[in-house]
């Protein structure tokens, strides 16, 4: 007896011994991230790579970052979902409590509700206790403690009887079912094949031992069972093997389910937890107990390799595939580790800084050596920073330093690190440690955050320690392989040299900042991290840096490693591997939570030649340096798909119309366990240029008309462009909109347009045609009313005047007339000319056409010409040779037919304060006499009928109206 509860002792720490030892970078999804419920029961993965997920309140999608959630008021028929099932046409089928039959397809339920094939006769009286498909895409389902089982062929549902039709002696049934679709069955007395059904194996469990129903998985062709020593496999028709037994002291009472993955197979206690065995190369492993106490209920895995459990009361659990590949030094310690700040490797002992003033030795990942600092003048409780050499090792508190014997730890010595004052007795203490390291004598050198840094030839004795400089705080403190020391401070970073010192480069920005890390490469050449990156220094000066949160794991880089010729740095949320070749830097590889290694953000980190050891603030982890393909797959998937501001089911080819408009689509990459920054580009057809967009939603308002092919693709971080989703529907785009209605508009504007254009220009040659019409008629009557002032009648008298007076030797009357003819002349001339002319120009010209024929006829004519005063002479203008005819009718018609003595008055004023008024009164016959002596004769006078013409040609070119009106006192 006695033997019997140290062998179940011993039996229960070597479990507790084997769980999980890659825990910590495990997630968890409870209600608190969106989940319907803690209580989760069955899980699959769809062909889009959802993950569904049933439970006591309804069903879960999951697309690795939000959960769509769906119960009664949603469409389902009852809330408690046992277990789901994906068959091969894509339709979910919900197991439910309470016995009606449903299932999910492309986002829509469907029950009896809107399907009267799915209405059955066992609703509320039965639950539906599994679902499996056979080779004919048949549904099968069978009732908690019933006698019968149903098939379903979309149109009937088809009950068969456990007993008589099915050959098994038991009502209760499970099922499982291999890739080739063969349907195997189990109950309390045994498996069932699928030949006839008539198959049956007989290493069973007994009733009452633990899984009983429950005990049959089935992976890749392959079907295993639980019976009473261990795990056998099937094959078909021919036999059983046994594949491996229990641990010891298990009993078959603590078995509940067993599941059958890739190369693994899990088995579910009754206690809690869950049993993982794996194979390779035909032999299977026991890789111990996972979660332990938390009762599992299934075991689903993704496409990735990843592994889902769903829980009583813990929700779901997400464990990725390379977990085995990280391990827990606490958990390897049995939970021993207290937690810690600091890690620091020598030689092949990794050391570890502890709170409550706790020191560790590890060596192959085991704890050698633990202790605790018995100095307590160091300021708080944590050892932040750990420096070793051959014979001490150096633990860095808040306010000092404590020196420990490596042969024997009790021998420790402390510093606090204080600064004397102006006198021996003025001492400043509490300054805030920040770095410390050798130097190439192997003298310690210490930096504090508020007075520059320290140097002592003995850094126990504090007395000894002198500031080496007062040039501003220092923060960071480094010596190279070369035995060169740098201090970073406020000012910029330092070379000393014994007790003086130089700054690097004041030119140069990352020089003149606060650092964080600095480390070796070669001669000359510097890796710097600070607040805002990885910079490369060479010759004092940066030629390469890298400041892209997408590459690192954050920017504020805290901490470099060189070692076995690799480059490792810890930033704010991972760490990151770095190479540098040519002068420039560049990511090899990182682990940080984004991509689901790190579950917590770094404290401090060391590496050997296969593990980094990564302290967080609940472990210390080791993660193994070969680890590859940390990253899944960048597939895209369409998660919503919103019509008219209704996020509608995903259809076929769905047809939208203008009213639907905006079209919103959104999309996200499945990547469970990862919150990388990712980024996406559409486009709406195949060799069409793809537009990048900085969110996962897409809104789209304008579309062409007919079938649109929507394609979308993601990546994560600075990885490759992962495959392209396509997602197909027509845009029914009104009439009016449509390409070729648009077309035909626009060609028809631009008919319309060209032909006014056309007509415009048209009108514009016509209107420049009557100009040029009008332009050379205004010329020909300036010319024809030329003709008439200088009538061949009136220059012949004149001259023949002019000879008169030279024969008579009158050469003063010659001299006067030439002269006033020829002013004449110049006069007319120019008014020829000019299309108008001043009244004082116009009274000039008339006065020397008088005087010429007052000459002529001997002075037998007298004039005069008057202007009123209000008449401005230089301002006002008459349209030119206007006047003369009026003029010359008075002498030629009115006067000279008189027989007397004749005299002409001209008058100008102003009429209506808009109108010239020109009065020209002869004494001569009048006009009634002229007129009738022109009848008798065939004399026409044509001056009034140019003036006439003039007018109205000047009215049409300048668009101003003139008007002369001729009356008879």
């Amino acid at each position: 007896m006695l033997k019997n509860k140290i062998l179940q002792l011993l039996f229960i720490f070597l479990a507790f011994a084997m769980q999980l030892h890659a825990q910590s970078i495990f997630k968890n999804y409870t209600v608190n991230n969106g989940l319907l419920s803690n209580n989760t029961y069955g899980i699959i993965q769809d062909s889009k790579g959802f993950i569904w997920i049933s439970s006591d309140r309804g069903v879960s999608r999951f697309d690795g970052t939000r959960f769509l959630n769906y119960d009664i008021s949603d469409g389902l028929l009852d809330n408690q979902v046992i277990n789901i099932f994906y068959d091969s046409k894509g339709r979910i089928w919900l197991n439910s409590l309470n016995g009606k039959f449903s299932y999910i397809f492309q986002n829509k339920i469907f029950s009896e509700n809107n399907d009267p094939t799915l209405k059955n006769s066992f609703a509320n009286t039965k639950a539906i206790s599994s679902i499996t498909e056979d080779d004919n895409g048949n549904i099968h389902f069978n009732i908690l403690s019933g006698y019968f089982e149903y098939e379903y062929d979309g149109k009937n549902i088809i009950r068969k009887d456990i007993l008589t039709d099915l050959g098994l002696q038991e009502k209760q049934v499970f099922f499982t079912i291999n890739n080739n679709k063969k349907i195997y069955r189990v109950n309390g007395s045994g498996v069932y094949g699928s030949n006839n059904y008539q198959y049956k194996l007989v290493n069973r469990l007994n009733k009452n031992d633990g899984a009983y129903i429950n005990i049959i998985a089935h992976n890749n062709g392959k079907v295993v069972y639980l019976d009473s020593t261990g795990v056998t496999q099937i094959i078909p028709n021919i036999k059983t093997e046994k594949l491996f037994t229990y641990p010891e002291n298990l009993k078959t009472k603590n078995l509940k389910r067993i599941y059958y993955t890739t190369n693994n197979i899990w088995i579910v206690l009754n206690s809690g937890g869950i049993l993982r065995f794996t194979e390779t190369n035909g032999v299977w492993k026991n890789k111990g107990l996972l979660f332990d106490k938390i009762d599992i209920n299934n075991v689903q895995e993704d496409n990735e390799g990843n592994f889902w459990l769903t829980t009583n009361y813990s929700g779901i659990y997400y464990l990725p595939k390379f977990y085995e590949e990280i391990t827990s030094l606490n958990q390897l310690n049995n939970n021993s580790i207290s937690k810690c700040f600091s890690a620091k490797f020598y030689n092949n002992e990794l050391w570890l800084g502890a709170e409550d003033y706790k020191m560790y030795k590890l060596i192959n990942k085991k704890v050698s050596q633990s202790f605790t600092i018995n100095k307590i003048n160091l300021g708080g409780n944590k050892a932040y920073k750990l420096l070793i050499n051959d014979k001490y090792v150096y633990a860095g508190f808040l306010n000092g330093i404590c020196q420990i014997n490596k042969t024997n730890v009790n021998q420790q010595k402390e510093v606090n690190i204080l600064v004397k004052g102006n006198t021996k007795t003025d001492i400043i203490s509490g300054i805030p440690l920040k770095s410390f390291s050798f130097d190439k004598n192997g003298k310690l050198i210490i930096s504090g955050g508020v007075r520059d840094h320290f140097e002592s030839d003995n850094p126990i004795l504090i007395s000894n320690n002198k500031p080496c400089f007062t040039g501003g705080r220092s923060y960071y403190t480094y010596t190279d392989p070369l035995g060169n020391s740098f201090i970073s401070t406020s000012k910029g970073v330092t070379k000393m040299q014994d007790t003086s010192y130089n700054f690097l480069n004041q030119n140069d920005t990352i020089l003149k900042e606060k650092i964080n890390t600095m480390l070796f490469i070669r001669d000359g050449m510097y890796l710097i991290g600070n607040g805002t990156g990885l910079h490369l220094i060479k010759n004092n000066k940066t030629v390469s840096s890298i400041t892209d949160k997408k590459l690192l794991p954050g920017v504020n880089c805290k901490k470099s490693i060189l070692k076995y010729g690799q480059i490792w740095v810890m930033c704010d949320i991972g760490i990151v591997q770095v190479v540098e070749s040519n002068d420039k830097l560049s990511v090899v590889q990182k682990y940080n939570l984004g991509n689901g290694i790190l579950n917590e953000p770094p404290v401090d980190f060391e590496i050997d030649s296969t593990s980094i050891y990564v302290v967080t603030g609940n472990d210390v982890i080791a993660i193994n340096k070969q680890i590859n393909n940390i990253n899944p797959k960048s597939k895209t998937v369409i998660t919503d798909f919103i019509v008219g501001g209704i996020n509608k089911d995903f259809e076929e080819t769905p047809t939208i119309i203008e009213s639907d408009l905006p079209l919103k689509i959104s999309f996200d990459i499945l990547a469970y366990g990862i919150s990388e920054n990712k980024e996406f580009q559409y486009r709406l057809g195949k060799g069409l240029a793809w537009q990048s967009i900085s969110s996962n939603t897409i809104s789209l308002s304008e579309l062409d008309n007919g079938k649109i092919n929507f394609e979308v693709r993601g990546k994560i971080g600075n990885g490759e462009w992962g495959e392209i989703t396509t997602f197909g529907f027509v845009y029914d785009k009104p009439f009016y909109k449509t390409r070729w209605v648009q077309l035909l508009t626009l060609f028809l504007s631009m008919l319309l347009l060209f032909l006014l254009w056309q007509r415009r220009e048209k009108r514009k040659q016509k209107i420049q045609n009557e100009n040029y019409e009008l332009i050379n008629r205004i010329a020909s009557l300036k010319n024809q009313a030329l003709q008439n002032l200088m009538h061949p009648h009136f220059v012949f008298n004149s001259l023949n005047s002019i000879q008169h007076y030279i024969n008579d030797n009158d050469k003063e009357n010659a001299n006067k007339y030439l002269t006033r003819f020829a002013k004449l002349i110049r006069l007319n001339l120019n008014s020829g000319v000019n299309g108008f002319i001043t009244i004082e120009d116009e009274i000039e010209r008339l006065q020397l056409y008088l005087n010429l024929e007052a000459l002529r006829f001997e002075n037998e004519v007298s004039f005069s010409i008057k202007a009123n005063k209000n008449v401005d002479g230089e301002e006002l203008y008459l349209p030119s040779m206007i006047l003369q005819p009026f003029v010359e009718n008075a002498l030629w018609h009115g006067i000279l037919p008189s027989g007397k003595k004749g005299h002409i008055d001209i008058y100008f004023s102003i009429h209506n304060k808009e109108n010239i008024k020109i009065t020209i009164e002869d004494n001569g016959i009048g006009i009634e006499n002229s007129k009738q002596q022109k009848t008798s004769t065939t004399h026409k006078s044509k001056g009034i009928g140019l003036i006439n013409e003039r007018v109205n040609l000047l009215q049409e070119k300048f668009k101003k109206q003139f008007t002369i009106t001729a009356s008879v006192p």
